[in-house]
């Protein structure tokens, strides 16, 4: 790929799966290049090898570090996402999963150009059958892209989570709203991705309780710093649920594994697996009340 395009305004990372769904990924690709960006996947060398000769329009960056001893696959950190977007021109940096396709994307470059300044611009996808489908049904679990403005980078820390993981799309867009930034959540269903099977992911639960974990200790932070105004915001909000007072006691539950015998231990995985949905759906809530909605 030419680098002169190093330096456009606009560079789009993601992590292309090269075991699955090949022809979907390429058109959802094309789309975001017709829009106007800069792409690049992040891959471990064995996958890049089995995968450029399809994706020619895109750079690809080869990974060492992957969670591939954790979860049998290479994933790609989101950490390490964010570490290279540091090193690029761009003033606009953004992740998007690699199977969402923009539709009537002809603007969409200067839009963002305008709207990204100090912002984080973020939106769930709408489920087609085909990416020619007139209508889907909008996703209410989560979001599948994320642009920002390149000032923005120094507000994610080191973490566990993972691009093709759960709760790294929570955990992204909240930490924005933890450190006063705007969040502009789009709701025209523009980004399409096509419906199929998934298999339940044995790492549900150890990526929820990271987003638990990191999000209390926002909120301790929070109560130490009562004069500032996001700070009251996140101890208001998040007080509600007696968030830290009943994770805590579940903790204790699970831990106490000399007093628990079986089937207590099973009552008490179900409790922590009940709480993590709930946050889950806690946090949608709460990031869609504190976004400002737009249209494109």
């Amino acid at each position: 790929m030419n680098n002169d395009l190093k330096t456009s305004e606009i560079t789009i990372a993601t992590s292309i799966n090269p075991d699955s769904r090949i022809d979907i990924q390429k058109e959802a690709i094309e789309s975001w290049i017709k829009a106007g960006f800069r792409v690049v996947s992040l891959n471990e060398t064995n996958e890049i090898k089995k995968l450029s000769n399809t994706f020619r329009n895109i750079d690809f960056i080869p990974q060492i570090r992957t969670a591939k001893a954790l979860f049998a696959k290479p994933y790609i950190y989101i950490s390490d996402i964010l570490a290279y977007l540091k090193t690029q021109n761009s003033r606009i940096s953004g992740i998007i999963n690699s199977d969402i396709y923009f539709k009537n994307t002809e603007s969409f470059s200067s839009f963002l150009i305008q709207e990204a300044e100090n912002s984080l611009i973020f939106g769930p996808r709408l489920e087609v059958k085909t990416f020619k489908s007139s209508d889907g049904k909008m996703d209410p679990f989560g979001f599948d892209y994320f642009i920002f403005d390149k000032k923005l980078m120094s507000d994610w820390k080191e973490s566990r989570f993972c691009i093709g993981l759960p709760s790294w799309d929570h955990w992204f867009p909240l930490v924005s709203m933890f450190n006063g930034r705007n969040l502009k959540k789009i709701i025209t269903p523009f980004a399409l991705h096509t419906m199929h099977p998934v298999s339940l992911n044995r790492s549900v639960i150890p990526f929820n309780i990271e987003l638990i974990n990191q999000t209390i200790n926002y909120v301790k932070v929070a109560h130490k710093d009562h004069q500032n105004t996001e700070s009251i915001k996140i101890i208001n909000l998040f007080n509600q649920i007696n968030l830290i007072e009943e994770y805590e006691n579940i903790l204790l539950e699970l831990e106490d594994r000399k007093l628990l015998n079986y089937d207590k231990k099973l009552e008490s995985l179900e409790k922590m697996a009940t709480f993590c949905d709930k946050f889950s759906s806690y946090v949608i809530k709460f990031l869609n009340k504190n976004s400002t909605h737009m249209k494109i």
